[in-house]
């Protein structure tokens, strides 16, 4: 009798398969390992009693993966040739057998002293330095992210639904930007509407955390020098914003082989859809560079879009009162809210307008924030326009924003409409670049879009008349 445990990987595959063959030997059973596309599979063979034991005590212990898409299991008729895999990674990263044994499926092991040594500094009020990373007792979000002591910790201070657990408790253990909660919000005002959150990763932090939990500890405060794995939750698929170290040396080589990191990386996610003899639209929309649409076409490239914002206040309102009834809107809204002054030092891009808009609108750098906490099905629609062919015309956006607050719309309507008309304004634009060059594909990328909102619309409302996606292994950005 033959099982096949078939998964489908949003990534190569190679770091489950390194699991399913590690426990496939455990087991003693004759197996092979396929891999056929995105589809992962174990085919195994034994008796109906050798492969419920096998089900129960080995399967079970293959860690689950944040790039594992679907399972199931159905009958083989014979094992297949085994397709060839490199295990060239080493993780110290805690799985189920850690749990049971002190050491992962890589090696690592428990270290005794260190975790006493963690514990005792952590409860003395010091910094512990681990592996790159300063841990310290959470008394305030002057974090890069927090790690609950127990993970049913996490909902004292976050909204954590089904998915967002699941993915916490993953084997790559990745950072995610969660809500806070109301309750912890009401009784601290200084928290913020968002911030990151991280279970403990490998077998030494979680005997640490596990410790400082029986202690009364709920949650520890991390700084990290390293490039850790974080991912937002979408409607209806995980995003990758940073892979951190689940690139394999291959990829990290390629990347960087090029002066030009993100245009490697989009030759990555070109290569991973299939897509190197079509006509692509490239959406890149970042928070330090500058923001571009362009478009491959065989051999040619296409600069289709760019913003070029504004370089002080002062030209914002002097461009703004051009506009027919523009004298008027600058005082009336100048009755209840100031008018920044000064000069505007900011990279072109959407992040930077969305700032600006802030900055005037007075929503103290949370305008993305309240984006995502915005409850309403629609936000009012902001005059998101080109001023020529290829350039953006941004004082009518930041015009409408001023306006719909002089009309007394809410922050968080305004903010979601924002992004919300952006979106509108991509799938616009991508109606054209299909008409005019036939791209019928679009990639997005760029840190922006780690924003699940603009993220969510943007696959929302780009999928009319042509396919728009991101990557599903692959990080948003590389600054």
């Amino acid at each position: 009798m033959i099982l096949c445990f078939e998964f489908s990987c949003s990534n190569d595959g190679a770091i489950l398969a390194f699991f399913l063959d590690f426990w496939a030997k455990k087991s003693a059973l004759k197996y092979s390992i396929t891999k056929e596309q995105k589809y992962i599979k174990l085919y195994i063979e034994g008796d109906e009693n050798e492969l419920g034991k096998f089900s129960d005590e080995f399967i079970s212990k293959v860690p689950s993966s944040i790039f594992i898409e679907e399972t199931k299991v159905v009958l083989g008729e014979k094992l297949p040739i085994n397709s060839e895999f490199e295990f060239n990674f080493s993780y110290k990263n805690i799985t189920p057998y850690t749990l049971e044994s002190g050491i992962n499926e890589f090696g690592f092991t428990i270290d005794n002293e260190l975790i006493n040594r963690g514990i005792k500094d952590i409860l003395d009020g010091k910094k512990f330095n681990y592996d790159g990373y300063e841990i310290t007792k959470f008394d305030g979000f002057n974090a890069d992210y927090l790690v609950p002591t127990n993970l049913k910790n996490a909902a004292k201070i976050f909204v954590c639904d089904e998915k967002s657990l699941i993915a916490l408790a993953s084997f790559e253990k990745p950072i995610m930007s969660l809500r806070v909660n109301a309750i912890y919000r009401t009784n601290h005002k200084d928290a913020p509407l968002y911030f990151d959150l991280r279970s403990a990763w490998d077998i030494n932090i979680y005997e640490i955390a596990k410790g400082l939990n029986e202690k009364g500890v709920k949650f520890l405060a991390v700084k990290s020098s390293k490039s850790d794995m974080k991912i937002s939750i979408l409607d209806e698929r995980i995003l990758i914003i940073n892979s951190g170290e689940f690139l394999d040396a291959k990829q990290r080589e390629f990347i960087n082989s090029f002066s030009d990191k993100n245009y490697a990386l989009f030759g990555l996610c070109v290569s991973e859809f299939g897509l190197a003899n079509s006509t692509i639209t490239r959406v890149f929309l970042s928070k330090k560079n500058s923001d571009f649409i362009k478009v491959y076409k065989e051999n040619d490239e296409f600069d289709m879009f760019k913003i070029e914002l504004p370089k002080s206040f002062e030209e914002i309102w002097d461009k703004i009162a051009e506009f027919d009834g523009g004298d008027r809107l600058l005082a009336n809204f100048q009755k209840e809210n100031r008018l920044p002054q000064g000069k505007i030092d900011l990279p072109n891009n959407f992040y930077s307008l969305f700032m600006i808009i802030d900055k005037i609108l007075g929503y103290n750098t949370q305008i993305l924030s309240y984006a995502r906490d915005y409850s309403g099905l629609k936000g009012v629609r902001i005059d998101f326009k080109m001023s020529g062919k290829s350039e953006f015309d941004w004082a009518r956006a930041i015009r409408s924003t001023m306006s719909f607050k002089l009309a007394g719309a809410d922050p968080k309507n305004i903010s979601f409409g924002c992004l919300e008309s952006l979106a509108f304004f991509l799938s616009d634009f991508g109606d054209i670049l299909k008409d005019e060059l036939g791209a019928t594909n679009m990639i997005f990328s760029g840190a922006l879009f780690e924003n699940p909102v603009i993220a969510n619309l943007a696959l929302k409302f780009c999928n009319s008349n042509y396919q728009s996606r991101f990557s599903g292994c692959y990080p948003l950005e590389i600054s």
